[in-house]
This record gives structure tokens, C-alpha cells and sequence, in this order.
């Protein structure tokens, strides 16, 4: 929804996120006054994870190069590799000014390798480094480089990163590692690591497909802040370097991913989270596997109703140029709904805004039915 400040009244239609009406109302004396953020300071904080040199990804860059066009994506992550050609990512820089967001391990790389890296694709187009993803996880506990214990490779690695970096790139902001389980003791063993990060990095998937604000734990996002960042770091910048939503059987339908995400997005953002990176923009297969139905795409590029939905919301946010400062705007909303008020270099104001319902039955594994409901909006009338 858009408006410049003087509208009174009027009725808006929104066909993209159902089909409610939105009613406008004169402003009652003593309102209070809502400040605006910039509109493209939300798109920013948008990010989509990829990995271009693996399938279904590799050979195929035309095509998500296209889609990430469409979508307006503005940073990736992936995976930081010695061996690796790293001409795609320097091809959508260049050609789309989207910048990386790269992942180093010491199972796929060396501090030496990242930082030739870095030098051959131009530091400008590093939108960070993150440290060991899930170190606590069985897969990378298994790998040489875990020896001889598992946090304490992750630390010692973090440590060297975050060293080289701030001698030889020192602007370039370095995120924590992450957990996969988010067991307390766990927490304390990293611990160790947090001097050597800028930004908390936090995985907060709803893990039994509840809704985006919920406050279940493995699920809220206040739950993840509590479990990590707050033991880990408190008070630090803190990021969501994975998050989203399978769509295969025992994940969440279609319909309620094309729900969720732009919500989660929205919500994540007005919590402060510096930027979400959905996992991920392809479906990387056709199989039973529920981690294989993560994507925003099918495998052949097709998308699916979540790709739409954000892409419409991304357009419509997306607003690029030199900094500005927003304004503010006296705005009464009913209480239960949620909001972010976001305004555009020209003036204009966007109000998003959703009730956060539950659309998907997490036990019983169907859609819920929502309502229409009429709900009444109170604008300035400067």
C-alpha cells in the first residue's frame, strides 16, 4: 500500500496478498506519529542463498542471473572455494552489481586462498565473510579439518579469518559462525570466537512450519536471538544467514511458502535482523528429500508462488539511489496486526501490512482457512 502524506480516504485493493480491503480513515487528534524507515533499506537486508558452482546451479548462470534480475536481489550467499572458478560471481557483479556473501571452511579453503579471492574479484563486491557453517553439526565433525575437536577448529579458524581480514581488508564485515542445534553448551564452547566477528549469524527456521512470528522454540526468531546471540555476543549486529521453508511432504504447501516468506522478511527486518538470506533459490532436486524443496525455484528455473509473491513485493519497495532521510507519518493500525512503514526518495510512503495468522497446520500437514477481515487504517491529513 502507497500513499503520499495528505491522503484522507479511500479504499485499496490488494489482490497479491488476498483480496482484502483496506479502509482509510480522517486521523483522530493525538495519533502517534510513526517514523519511516527507507524503502530500500528493506530491499537491501533481502538476500537469496546459491550455489553456483554445484547442480542444479552450475553451467546455468544466464538463468538465475535472470531470476535474481527479476527478483531483485541485491546479495547472495555461497560457499567459498580454493579450487573453484569464481568467474559467476564476478559476472553478477559486474552485470547486476549484486555483491556476495561468501561462506569460508576450512573443509573447502584456506585464509590464503580467500584472500586471493577477494584481491581477483574486488573487494567492493564482498558483502562479508562468514565463518564454519554448523560446526556442531555430524557432517562437518567428521571432516580432518574438525580435528582435534570440533569447536575448537572453529574457533582457531575464525580467529585466523577475522586476523587476515582486518590486516589486509579491514571494511570488509565478518560474520560469526553458526550452530545447528543451538545446544547451550555448545553456545558456551564457541564462545571463544565472538571477539573475532562484526555480526551474530543466526539460522532461525521454523522447524515444524509455523508461521514467521511465532514463539515456539526452534522456531521464533526471539527464541534464536536468546539461544545465541544474546549468550554469544550481546547487544552485536545479528544476521540471518539461512531461513525459509520446504515445500516437499512434512515441510509447509506452496501456498503458505508464497505467505510465509514475504512476512518473514518483513518481520525479521522490523526486529533488526541487518539482512535474511533465504535458503535458497533453487530447488536442488525432484526427490523426497525435504532439503532438496527449499528453493524459490523448481530445479528447472520455473518459479514457484513464493518467487512471485516477493518479487511483486520487492518491485514495489525497491527504490535505489543516494541515502536520504525518511520521514515521519501519524498512522493509527488496530491492534493484532503487524506493520512496517517503510517511504520512497519522492515522498511517498508504503505501509506493509498483515495479520500474523497461522495458515498452515504444522500436525495435521494442510492449508488453514483465513478470513477477510475489514480493517481500518488512520492517516494523517496534512
Amino acid at each position: 500500500m502507497a500513499t503520499r502524506p495528505g491522503c484522507a480516504a479511500g479504499v485499496l485493493q490488494s489482490p497479491e496478498f488476498g483480496r482484502r480491503a483496506v479502509l482509510l480513515a480522517a486521523l483522530p487528534g493525538g495519533s502517534p506519529s510513526v517514523q519511516a524507515r527507507p524503502a530500500d533499506e528493506w530491499v537491501q537486508s533481502v538476500g537469496v542463498c546459491t550455489h553456483l558452482g554445484s547442480p542444479p546451479y552450475a553451467g546455468r548462470l544466464p538463468m538465475v542471473q535472470a531470476r535474481l534480475r527479476q527478483l531483485g536481489i541485491r546479495t547472495i550467499r555461497d560457499e567459498l572455494r580454493d579450487t573453484e572458478d569464481h568467474t559467476p560471481w564476478q559476472a553478477l557483479y559486474r552485470t547486476e552489481g549484486i555483491k556476495t556473501h561468501w561462506l569460508a571452511s576450512p573443509t573447502t579453503g584456506t585464509v590464503a586462498g580467500m584472500l586471493a579471492a577477494i584481491a581477483a574479484m574486488g573487494p567492493a563486491s564482498v558483502a562479508a565473510i562468514e565463518g564454519q557453517n554448523e560446526g556442531d553439526s555430524d557432517w562437518f565433525k567428521a571432516q580432518p579439518a574438525a580435528r582435534p575437536t570440533w569447536d575448537l577448529a572453529v574457533i582457531q579458524h575464525q580467529r585466523a579469518l577475522y586476523q587476515a581480514l582486518r590486516q589486509r581488508f579491514p571494511t570488509i564485515p565478518i560474520v560469526s559462525p553458526t550452530l545447528l542445534d543451538y545446544r547451550p553448551e555448545d553456545v558456551a564452547r564457541l564462545r571463544p570466537a565472538a571477539p573475532f566477528c562484526d555480526i551474530v549469524g543466526l539460522h532461525p527456521y521454523a522447524q515444524h512450519g509455523q508461521e514467521p512470528e511465532t514463539a515456539d522454540a526452534y522456531a521464533g526468531l526471539d527464541w534464536y536471538v536468546r539461544r545465541f546471540r544474546n549468550p554469544f555476543k550481546p547487544g552485536a549486529p545479528a544476521m540471518a544467514t539461512e531461513a525459509g521453508y520446504s515445500t516437499a511432504a512434512g515441510g509447509i504447501s506452496e501456498r503458505a511458502a508464497a505467505i510465509y516468506l514475504p512476512r518473514l522478511l518483513l518481520h525479521f527486518y522490523a526486529a533488526g535482523l541487518q539482512r535474511t538470506f533465504l535458503y535458497e533459490l533453487l530447488d536442488e532436486g525432484t526427490g523426497p528429500d525435504p532439503e532438496q524443496h527449499y528453493g524459490l525455484l523448481y530445479p528447472d528455473g520455473a518459479p514457484k508462488p513464493a518467487f512471485t509473491a516477493l518479487a511483486a513485493l520487492m518491485t514495489a519497495c525497491g527504490d535505489p539511489g543516494p541515502a536520504f532521510t525518511p520521514g515521519r507519518l501519524a498512522l493509527g493500525i488496530e491492534p493484532g496486526l503487524r506493520s512496517v512503514l517503510l517511504q520512497k526518495r519522492d515522498g511517498r510512503f508504503v505501509l506493509a501490512l498483515w495479520r500474523p495468522e497461522r495458515c498452515w497446520d504444522p500436525v495435521g500437514q494442510h492449508d488453514l482457512p483465513v478470513l477477510a477481515r475489514p480493517t481500518t487504517i488512520s492517516l494523517s491529513q496534512r
